[in-house]
């Protein structure tokens, strides 16, 4: 599954991984553009660089 958010530990870093193909390249740039103009969505959470291994945000074990 993709990953998409800040780099843990590292200010003002913004990464994207996994991605290519079938318009997904399209949501993950709709996706950086909310995240850094300081909006939010639930996609982000799913696909957040530091979530866990069961897909919840880290801290938020399902």
């Amino acid at each position: 599954m993709p990953l998409t958010g800040t780099v843990p530990g590292c200010r003002n870093i913004f990464a994207a991984f996994g991605y290519g193909g079938n318009g997904i390249a399209f949501l993950e740039a709709e996706l950086l553009a909310t995240l850094l103009s300081g909006g939010s969505s639930p996609l982000l959470n799913d696909l957040a660089i530091d979530r866990d291994i069961n897909g919840a945000p880290a801290g938020n074990q399902a």
